[in-house]
């Protein structure tokens, strides 16, 4: 997925979670 934090969580489904969390 989109590497948000840095580091590319592979999923997508929990890219927008992470995203929301930073």
């Amino acid at each position: 997925g989109i590497p948000s934090m840095g580091v590319a969580a592979g999923s997508g489904s929990l890219d927008f979670l992470r995203n929301s969390q930073q």
